[in-house]
């Protein structure tokens, strides 16, 4: 039996060598091959999963329910350099009501008329930006060019 390595203490560098012997012994490296492998008790990445099907089960659904919030679109009206233009955003974001403490999706307008809620989206926002960055930072010009057609383009 091998030693678990528990996913807090596992390397990017040992994952990625994981990762490389599923594709190696697949022929891809698919999330179906790497559930796959993973199904092995002894396998070093069998604790990243939930292997209890009823609690797989509802934290799937509570993603779809993330999913299905996430669909619901207002349209806006935004003025721009090329001038005034209807667009479609997303109309709820998730926050911290202050009140509760509880996380729960508020609508836009909500969200734009308290502080405290705009504070918390324009975190995310940050957040969000600064991951871009970090993910994107090793395609040089071709992050600064999309960027830059992003903000042109901008609603």
């Amino acid at each position: 039996m091998t030693t678990a390595t528990t996913p807090e203490r596992m390397t990017s560098a040992e994952l990625a060598a994981h990762l490389a012997v599923i594709r190696s012994a697949s022929g891809a490296l698919t999330p179906e091959a790497v559930v796959d492998a993973a199904a092995d008790p002894d396998h070093p990445l069998h604790h990243f999963f939930t292997w209890d099907d009823a609690d797989a089960a509802d934290a799937h659904r509570r993603q779809q329910a993330r999913m299905l919030i996430a669909r619901v679109r207002v349209t806006v009206s935004k003025t721009t350099s090329r001038g005034v233009r209807e667009v479609s955003v997303r109309g709820m974001a998730s926050v911290v009501e202050p009140s509760t403490l509880t996380r729960q999706y508020m609508t836009v307008s909500e969200i734009s008329s308290d502080p405290v809620l705009a504070g918390q989206v324009m975190a995310a926002i940050r957040r969000d930006l600064a991951t871009l960055r970090r993910k994107y930072s090793a395609y040089g010009d071709l992050f600064a060019a999309a960027l830059q057609e992003a903000t042109d383009d901008a609603p």
